[in-house]
């Protein structure tokens, strides 16, 4: 299968809320953890940049965002993906969702064995699993993210007041996102012939895959322009989607959210 690849690195912000852990969304393969963890995630933030420069701008003013994180969270961690955040199948360009995104979007949170060498579970996630869902009708999106060791020597991120330590063996080293119609899609392609000729190698080089489903999926960012949850806030853009409220889009509202006097569409 040829290889459709796109980096992710566009200047998005986008927030995911997980719903606990489900071993139920994943076939029981023998010899991989998928069992409920104390240390499962919650959710997740990506945080994407055109450039590295466009990072370091943005390095310097993360206590707007990152303060606030003692009034919601006890634990948080960061991850840098440079470079390794891909889109290998999009049938909906641009994925911009705001809370339930009207597909079953699945996430698997990996672990590989302690034994096998990073490069090596690389290699079989791109070469191998990947494909598999790229060729499959029944996903629509297919995108995967591969973690750096978290880092424990510092705050990170630098957020007051909350616990940031993660130990090694609780760290996951790849994020999978699969979009499906529904839940018959899924187990249709669990059902596949190439997804069952993968089941029995995959213990080779994962040690545990911990499978979420989205429990709410909030773009603020996409390509570098503010969507209408990032301007008002996910609750008050849901309300005004539902109500119809074109009054609160027009460019005026957006001057007076932004302040400045060229805003960008939501």
């Amino acid at each position: 299968i040829k290889k459709i690849e796109k980096s992710d690195f566009n200047h998005r912000f986008c927030q995911v809320g997980l719903k606990p852990l489900d071993p139920g969304l994943l076939p029981e393969i023998a010899g991989i953890d998928q069992s409920p963890a104390e240390d499962a995630w919650n959710g997740f933030a990506e945080i994407g940049f055109f450039s590295k420069e466009d990072l370091a701008t943005w390095l310097p003013t993360t206590s707007i965002l990152f303060d606030d994180e003692q009034n919601v969270f006890q634990k948080t961690v960061a991850h840098y993906c440079e470079d390794s955040s891909s889109t290998v199948k999009d049938q909906s360009t641009p994925l911009m969702t705001l809370g339930q995104p009207g597909k079953l979007f699945v996430y698997w949170l990996i672990r590989k064995r302690a034994k096998t060498p990073v490069q090596e579970a690389i290699d079989f996630l791109q070469s191998q699993l990947l494909p598999v869902f790229v060729s499959s009708r029944e996903t629509s999106r297919v995108r995967y993210h591969i973690l750096a060791e978290h880092d424990n020597t510092e705050p990170n991120p630098p957020a007051p007041h909350v616990e940031h330590y993660l130990a090694k063996e609780q760290q996951y080293q790849f994020v999978l996102e699969l979009a499906f119609e529904d839940k018959l899609g899924m187990k249709r392609l669990y059902s596949e012939t190439s997804f069952q000729h993968l089941v029995p190698k995959m213990k080779e080089y994962f040690y545990a895959i911990h499978p979420h489903e989205s429990g709410g999926r909030y773009t603020m960012v996409y390509d570098g322009n503010i969507t209408l949850a990032g301007l008002r806030g996910a609750t008050s853009a849901q309300l005004i989607k539902q109500v119809g409220a074109i009054n609160q889009t027009q460019d005026e509202v957006v001057k007076m959210m932004l302040d400045y006097s060229s805003p960008r569409n939501p």
